[in-house]
Formats: structure tokens, sequence, C-alpha cells
């Protein structure tokens, strides 16, 4: 795609913000009407899913372009290695002013020194996300370039566990408010410890904050070169405690009831049902069971979530407004993505893991740019992956991605095997694709399946998901059962088909397909410069 100035790009990045939780998705009690505005100047891809669905891993994967098993953050807890190549330091090297303003999370959080033995004698720099660092102040600043990112105001945690160059401004200007958000004060009573309502004044919430510094970071950049700004607001991801009045803006008993409640647990795979019963859904001291009082929790967690969401939309609306007064939206790619979903009860499941249910797996994504010749208004219902992310901005800022020191290998007798260009003609570096077809309009679809990988090591799982136009087939490593879903005549996934006779010969096809998938989706950056 030939660029003839080159586009600012702006992300705006939530975390485990479920696809349906916004307005132009179909939403009729959740208002988001600055993120709508996005959908209508551009594409809402429809059918968005997530690589991983979990947060470093996925992460991971729009920076890299890459999916986990190739860039190496499996799950959480694993640090993406310094040495990757990541779409930032691509466009900074090109000549984009790159800034990071928000949530990272390309490194560890959690490494405390019961966890991590040691961890003070560490050069601080080489854990430049620890909480427990950015507690003692042993850190102030992440480290610049920080994945390609010149310039970043940083927030770790989400909620009572925030952490960062925030807390530090809060704590220095406003020590009442951070009392009350290190102690999870709650102006009135929740009904279970995953949900609280915040006396903190939205002024001086983190969002507002991550908003405000977005704003800052646009004033700085020159209109004679384009800025890469990542905006990363860690909400609406657990615990829900949103700050006054967005935590009484929405109310429970307006919320929908989960997908798929009162579903029959015994075809669930055995995690499911140890997680359902004992681990993941221990919201009020005890597990959640399938009755009214487990309804009532969910439906308040659900609607501080959607609190939390419409602020962040309201922060959304004011930086467009911003590049608007600027002069500068119409030659900006907007995107706004979430990491992964979130389960909120369906299927009796709460949060995010290994559950591959819709909630969890698919993802709001939405692209516009004014200048770009993008079809406006329009819903894509081809199927699409975050790990399309990075392919499809190169091409639409045309960077491209970088190669080797050495020129690739054309491969034996070039001009009658492989071509006259060699063997990797028309091969992409990339496992994603470009969705630049379906946001001019080229085509409906780049793809017929996307993959999604989940490895938990302290679990002992690994999973590999194909989604299809009509299916989700889901394999266990090791293991003799699985999951598999007809999506038209089942389209909440309540009947798990593994074991139906009948279903045998669809099982036998998404196995194969998921074994090509697999194969395909390969990464090509690192190529042959040699025979040998």
């Amino acid at each position: 795609m030939s660029v003839a100035r080159p586009p600012n790009v702006l992300v705006f990045v939530t975390d485990q913000q479920r696809a349906d939780w916004l307005g132009c998705a179909g939403n009729e009690v959740l208002q988001t009407p600055n993120v709508d505005r996005i959908a209508a100047a551009g594409v809402r891809f429809s059918r968005a899913y997530c690589a991983n669905p979990v947060c470093m891993p996925s992460r991971a994967t729009l920076m890299t372009g890459l999916l986990p098993s190739d860039h190496g953050v499996r799950a959480n807890g694993i640090n993406l290695s310094p040495h990757a190549v990541v779409l930032p330091e691509i466009l900074r090297r090109a000549g984009y002013r790159t800034t990071l303003v928000g949530k990272p999370h390309f490194s560890c959080w959690w490494t405390t020194p019961d966890r991590t033995p040691n961890i003070d004698r560490y050069d601080p720099a080489a854990l430049p996300e620890s909480r427990h660092l950015w507690d003692r102040r042993a850190v102030t600043r992440l480290p610049a370039p920080y994945f390609g990112f010149e310039e970043s105001a940083f927030v770790g945690g989400h909620s009572a566990s925030v952490f960062g160059e925030y807390l530090h401004w809060l704590e220095d200007l406003h020590p009442r408010a951070a009392a009350d958000i290190a102690g999870r004060a709650s102006l009135r009573p929740s009904l279970n410890r995953e949900s609280y309502y915040s006396p903190v004044p939205e002024e001086l919430y983190y969002t507002e904050w991550i908003t405000e510094r977005t704003m800052q970071a646009i004033d700085q950049c020159s209109s004679a070169s384009p800025f890469f700004l990542w905006c990363s607001y860690p909400d609406p991801h657990q615990p829900f405690g949103p700050p006054a009045p967005w935590h009484s803006r929405y109310h429970a008993h307006d919320m929908p009831r989960p997908e798929a409640w009162d579903d029959d647990r015994s075809l669930m795979p055995p995690h499911h049902q140890l997680d359902y019963y004992a681990e993941r859904a221990r919201v009020a001291g005890g597990p959640v069971l399938a009755n009214d009082q487990s309804l009532a929790q969910i439906a308040e967690m659900r609607a501080l979530a959607y609190g939390m969401t419409g602020l962040v939309d309201q922060g959304v609306g004011r930086i467009l407004d911003h590049l608007q007064h600027s002069g500068r939206l119409d030659n900006t790619i907007v995107v706004f993505l979430s990491d992964h979903g979130e389960l909120m009860g369906d299927h009796g499941i709460l949060f995010k893991g290994p559950y591959h249910y819709q909630g969890v797996l698919r993802v709001p994504l939405l692209m516009s740019w004014p200048d770009g010749g993008l079809r406006a208004g329009h819903a894509a219902d081809g199927l699409v992956s975050l790990l399309d992310l990075v392919p499809t901005l190169l091409e639409l800022t045309g960077v491209p991605y970088p190669e080797e020191p050495f020129a690739d290998w054309r491969g034996p007798e070039a001009a009658q095997v492989a071509g006259e260009r060699g063997m990797y003609d028309g091969v992409p570096r990339l496992p994603g694709k470009s969705l630049v077809p379906l946001l001019t309009g080229r085509a409906d679809a780049v793809q017929d399946a996307v993959l999604i990988e989940n490895d938990e090591d302290y679990r002992g799982l690994s999973l590999r998901t194909l989604v299809t136009g009509g299916a989700i087939y889901t394999r266990y490593r090791g293991n003799r059962f699985g999951e598999l879903f007809d999506l038209t005549a089942d389209p909440v996934q309540r009947y798990n088909r593994w074991a139906d006779p009948a279903a045998a010969a669809l099982r036998g096809d998404m196995e194969g397909r998921l074994l090509d998938k697999i194969v395909d989706t390969q990464a090509r950056h690192v190529r042959q410069v040699a025979v040998a």
C-alpha cells in the first residue's frame, strides 16, 4: 500500500474487555458513544479473536506479530525478550516518535522476595515492571527505549493493586486517595470480594491520568514527523472498583444473565469442573454455585465493569476530540482493541484462563483512518486475529518488516524450482494476515480459520484451538478429552460434541485443519541465508 504522507498511529488497548461490551456491537445497556465513533468512521471486526486469552502472551503478540509459541511468552510470568523484534522499534527506526502511556505488561509484575529470591540484588533495570521495586521506589521510570518506546508514563496492576508512576504521583499529591485505593475503600458493602465502590473521584483515577498524559504526548509530537502512540487502559479487568460516580452509572438489575449459566457441566473438561467448584469462582469466600445469590454477585460485577468501561470510553472521546482540535485526526490510524475477553459467569466461570469459550476468546477490534480510503461504518464479519495487527499496521504505514543482515537464499535452481525471485517469493515473514483488504473493501475474508494457543505450566495444560466459520475445536496435549462445538447449531457452546459419534466427521475435519493451521502459522521472519 503506497503512503503519500506517513500516518500517525494511535492504539487504544483495554484489558479483559468482551467483544460485546460496546454499543456498536449491539450492547443495549452499556453506552460507548466514543468508541462507537471509531466504528462509524471505520471498520469494526465482528469476529476478532485473541491469539492467547491471557494478558502477557496476548500483549507480546500485539508487539511482535508472532504466536506465543514463537515469541516465547507462553503464559503470564514470562518476560518478553528484550531482543524481540517489536512494532514500536520498527516504526521508531522508520522515523516515528513512539510513546507508551498506561499498562504495557511486557515484563513480570509480581516478582516479590518470596517468589523471586535475591530480587533486591538484581539490577532494577532487569525487572522494570516489578511492583516490589516500584513500591520501594527503586524504579521510578521505565528504561528508554522500552521495547521501542522512546517515552512512557507507566501504570501497572489494576484497581486496588495499581502501582507505577501513577501511584507515585497520587501518593505525592493526593495521599488520601492513594490510601483509599490501597485499602480498597468502598462507599458501601458489596456482594463479593471482587467488587467495591471506590470513593476516589474520577479525576484522580488512573483512567483519567492516562487520558491526560496521552493528550500531553500528542501535544509534544511535532507535526513534521508521525507518531505511534500506545494508550493502554488497565480496565475493565477485575477487581471491579470504578470511581465515583461511575460505580453508580449502571445497575445490577439491568444486567443480562450469563450465557449457558445452566449448561451440562458433566461435558466440561476436568479442569473446568475443578475450577468451577473449587478455584476460579471463590468470589464470596466459597464456591459460586448455580443459584440466585451467585447471579446477583455476577450482576454486580458486570454493572461495575460497565462503569469502568464507560469511563474508558469517555477518555477515548477526550483524546479523539483533542486530536481533532489539533488537526491530526484525519491522518491518524485509530485502533481500539482489548488483549482478551472476560467470561463473566458464562458456563459458570469467571474472568479468563484455559476455558475457550467465545466470551474470553473474542475481542473488540476497530480501525479508522479518514485520509486512508478505508471503509466507513462497516462491520466486517470475516475471521481475524490480534496476530494480524502488526502486518496490518506495517502495510498501512508503508513500513517494511526488517530483513536479516544477509539476503534470503533463493534456493537451488531458483528459476526452475522457486521462481525468479527465490523460494520465499510470496511468503510473508509474519504469520498473521494484513487486514487491509477488509479495511478497503477489496475482500470479505483473508483467512478461513484462526488459531488460539494456551499454555499454563502450573496447571500442566497445553491446548490449541481452531476457530472456523462454523465450529470451535480444542485439542489438549496428552489428554483424551477435548472440545468441539458446532457454532451454527450451538452459538453459545452449550453442547460439547467431542465424544458424540454423530460429530465424528466434523471432529476429523477440524483435527486436520488444526494441524494445517499450526504449520501454516509458524513464524518465517528468520529465513535461510545459505544451503547449510
